[in-house]
């Protein structure tokens, strides 16, 4: 597995160079485009269909008084549904308190824009070390999931 992620925070790269093999030896490319719907993440994700690959679009517990979480996840799910073809795309909660359930309230939306529902989801980080180790065994565990470890 190796990886490239274009997203300016760098957590993917920060799991990828703890966790990654060899780019020559690689089976599996794993790549964080940055959040914004640019044409490079469009043409990106277009040319996905040729491949075999999974889509996971990240989301975040919405609150009772604001829902842009579930907001940017949909129209995410639908730019993606618009693009035609097949896509192999699944949604998985982040930034969950370590002890949070998942919540379950908006799976049925999230499959009728064909998308899987992740049953794990990454924790919050936090400044404690055990949080960052966590964190980097619950994105293992969403990785063999979808079916990429």
């Amino acid at each position: 597995m190796w990886g490239d992620d274009n997203d300016p925070q760098q957590h993917f790269m920060n799991y990828l160079n703890k966790n990654a093999i060899e780019p020559n030896k690689k089976d599996v490319m794993i790549y964080d485009t940055l959040g914004a719907w640019t044409s490079v993440n469009r043409d990106f994700i277009k040319a996905l269909q040729s491949h075999q690959h999974v889509i996971i679009v990240p989301v975040g517990e919405s609150d009772g008084s604001c829902d842009d979480e579930y907001l940017e996840a949909v129209k995410m799910l639908e730019r993606i549904k618009d693009l035609g073809g097949q896509f192999n795309v699944y949604v998985l909660y982040s930034s969950l308190h370590h002890a949070a359930k998942r919540p379950v309230k908006d799976d049925e939306a999230f499959h009728n824009l064909g998308a899987k529902v992740i049953k794990s989801f990454i924790p919050r980080l936090n400044k404690y070390k055990y949080q960052k180790i966590l964190k980097d065994k619950k994105l293992t565990e969403v990785l063999k999931e979808v079916g990429v470890l």
